[in-house]
């Protein structure tokens, strides 16, 4: 079976990097095809990083890796399935994307939702970039978690509203003054105040750094795309075949 995998990822081009757990046994597998190395070397300015999990027969967390050019597109730069979702794994993941861009390609930002696993790798291995946190996951997880503390679907709404004119604050004064309405207007609500709080999302006197949104969705799209193949999907050399 694994020889049949490797011979599927050079058959089709593409080059990959493994590592062994105390068994012998695969446990970590970096994926990336020559196309994908070659637009990574000409666009290598703005990468987004995503992990999917619960989508394969081997429970293996596949982190995404997606590119974006100048031409205002997105491409799959690279695929790792990994152990587990914890910094040694993401680290290893982001030093074996580290080799294929190459020296003189250093990323410029990594977007990312706040995996704070994943944010640390980015820190170890990239320290000279700048990782944005995605605003459409940001928005997603406040929405998940935070609209059960309230009763009316009208006074979600408000909130959400209140809460997007912080996130999109333009600057520190204008962020300061937002986020001072928006904890004052909701001081009652100290369940999702404490989920936004905990989770660093926001703070007194911390900016929110955010990835633009439509660069958010592009890689989103490929991503979604992603979760809808690999379920359907009986093995990895298919999963490639398909992408």
């Amino acid at each position: 079976m694994i020889n049949a995998l490797f011979e599927e990822l050079e058959e089709g081009g593409f080059t990959y990097d493994i590592s062994h757990n105390s068994e012998g046994r695969i446990s970590r597998l970096f994926i990336a095809h020559l196309l994908s190395i070659k637009l990574v070397k000409a666009f290598s300015d703005i990468f987004v990083m995503d992990c999917t999990y619960k989508t394969n027969k081997y429970n293996m967390p596949l982190l995404d890796i997606i590119g974006v050019s100048c031409f205002n597109t997105s491409f799959y730069s690279g695929f790792v399935f990994l152990e587990k979702e914890d910094e040694e794994n993401y680290s290893w993941a982001l030093r074996a994307f580290k080799e294929i861009i190459g020296q003189g390609n250093q990323p410029c930002v990594i977007m990312s939702d706040r995996e704070l696993a994943l944010m640390n790798g980015i820190k170890n291995i990239f320290p000279t970039m700048t990782n944005l946190l995605c605003v459409w996951h940001i928005e997603k997880n406040v929405l998940a978690n935070c609209k059960k503390y309230f009763g009316r679907a009208e006074d979600f709404d408000i909130f959400m509203s209140s809460w997007n004119n912080v996130v999109y604050s333009t600057t520190e004064d204008l962020f300061e003054k937002n986020w001072d309405e928006f904890e004052s207007m909701y001081i009652e609500k100290k369940d999702a105040l404490e989920y936004i709080k905990k989770y660093g999302f926001l703070g007194k006197k911390s900016l929110l750094v955010l990835g633009p949104i439509s660069t958010c969705i592009l890689a989103i799209g490929l991503h979604q795309e992603l979760k809808v193949l690999m379920p359907n999907l009986n093995n990895i050399c298919k999963f490639l075949q398909e992408i």
